[in-house]
């Protein structure tokens, strides 16, 4: 009896197993690693990006509608400026960007090396990289939390913590369009 269980169990698994891995292959096309858009990535951050924008923007509507048509104007340049950064004659600027980021990653990465040795104390560590990370985003560093605390405002229905945190947040962004500018002339 056991010996019929096992077999039919293996017998109805099985079909279900092997018509998995043709339907893997069959999206490859025989290709590894390929995936089903030409840039690779299915146009997922875009996607959430837009979405992203779409909700600060009804976010403003409700708690700042006097500075709505201003966050469209800001998420409008931004996407230009994105456009312009990723055009084929950015491409220098955009390379010897990318090898000083690289550089700027691995000399933290040395101080990490250098903590984890106990050459540096934890504090020296995590001055000196605060320090390697300001010198590439001097104020923009502490904008980046301020969607989540954002989103957990409007969650909270506060709609004056919402509105201050929107005004923050739009200044944000505006000093990031201000640094895509500064990229692109550089």
């Amino acid at each position: 009896m056991r010996f019929l269980t096992g077999f039919l169990c293996l017998a109805l698994a099985f079909p279900a197993v092997a018509s998995a891995n043709e339907t893997i292959e069959s999206h490859s096309n025989g290709q590894e690693g390929s995936n089903h858009c030409a840039h690779g990535s299915c146009g997922f951050p875009k996607v959430a990006r837009e979405l992203k924008e779409n909700e600060i923007i009804s976010w403003a509507e409700k708690y700042t509608p006097e500075k709505a048509e201003e966050w469209k104007a800001v998420f409008a340049e931004r996407k230009v400026l994105k456009e312009r950064w990723l055009s084929p004659e950015m491409k220098d600027k955009r390379e010897s960007w990318k090898k000083e980021k690289a550089k700027r990653i691995g000399e933290i990465q040395e101080l990490k090396k250098q903590f984890e040795e106990g050459k540096l104390t934890r504090e020296d560590y995590l001055k000196q990289a605060y320090e390697k990370i300001k010198q590439s985003k001097p104020k923009l560093m502490k904008g980046y939390g301020s969607y989540f605390k954002l989103k957990e405002a409007v969650e909270q229905n506060d709609a004056g913590k919402a509105a201050a945190l929107l005004n923050e947040l739009l200044e944000f962004q505006k000093q990031h369009n201000e640094t895509l500018k500064a990229r692109l002339e550089k």
